[in-house]
């Protein structure tokens, strides 16, 4: 994971901490927070540790296509 985001050092919140271990130990989940709470890096970063874990191989993300643009940069900064 990059240490920066957006050329800003990159910190993980107690709240998308939260989520990311809950989404890893459950093996899936929803995360409804609000807006920019941080989402998107939870979702990845889960993503990742459940990759790296081999409990998950081919992940799919259905996201609407006015935020694929989006999804498609963060996932880029995040893990280049």
């Amino acid at each position: 994971m990059a240490s920066e985001f957006n050329g800003k050092p990159f910190n993980l919140t107690k709240t998308q901490k939260d989520a990311i271990g809950f989404l890893v130990n459950k093996g899936m989940g929803l995360i409804a927070h609000g807006v920019g709470v941080g989402k998107t890096h939870s979702l990845l970063v889960a993503t990742v540790a459940n990759m790296q874990k081999g409990w998950t191989k081919r992940p799919v993300f259905i996201v609407p296509k006015s935020t694929m643009r989006m999804w498609e940069s963060t996932m880029k900064s995040m893990f280049p």
